[in-house]
């Protein structure tokens, strides 16, 4: 009896490794599954609204998205995001890793924040120049893996109101800022 509890379990869990190592396998070079977008323009320069997206400290004053962000942002490095969206309960804590933090152009991280494969997401604020002193600032991720294919269309949807609000307020708070600070 003891013997064949001991197989089952054995062979359980083999067929759980197997499952997260075929995981693994579809979130590699996988194509997302969706993306959520949401871009803004501004009446500033790439670097005035770099300083602003990158003074993370004052996130707590005018970013109702993400409510603080700590840590290295050289690449390779993990970082610490709190976030809060419509429809939680309670903000949530990822600790993603930095892909690319290029001033005053790209912030980019990559989180896994259960296991490799079942969620993947690769979140970025992408500056781009449109013309003098006008920019767009586009926030986007990229979602793959198992668990965003039964993601329901109020969930996405619950995502891109908060880049919005979060964009919104990026460019209320640009707008509101003496000159000299955003020299």
């Amino acid at each position: 009896m003891k013997q064949a509890l001991l197989i089952s379990l054995a062979s359980a869990g083999v067929g759980f490794v197997a499952f997260l190592i075929y995981l693994r396998t579809l979130a590699n070079n996988a194509s997302p599954v969706f993306t959520v977008e949401h871009s803004v323009e501004i009446a500033a320069t790439p670097e005035q609204v770099w300083r602003v997206l990158t003074d993370f400290a004052a996130y707590p004053e005018w970013n109702p998205y993400i409510l603080s962000l700590e840590g290295d942002l050289s690449p390779g490095r993990a970082v610490s995001v709190t976030i809060k969206q419509d429809g939680w309960k309670n903000p949530r804590t990822v600790t993603p890793i930095v892909v690319r933090f290029d001033a005053p152009t790209e912030l980019h991280w990559h989180g896994s924040p259960l296991t490799k494969g079942l969620i993947e997401t690769d979140h970025r604020f992408v500056i781009e120049s449109v013309a003098p002193r006008q920019v767009r600032v586009r926030q986007f991720e990229e979602f793959r893996g198992w668990i965003p294919r039964y993601l329901s269309d109020d969930r996405r949807e619950d995502t891109r109101r908060a880049f919005e609000a979060m964009n919104l307020s990026l460019a209320k708070r640009v707008a509101g800022l003496p000159p000299n600070h955003l020299e």
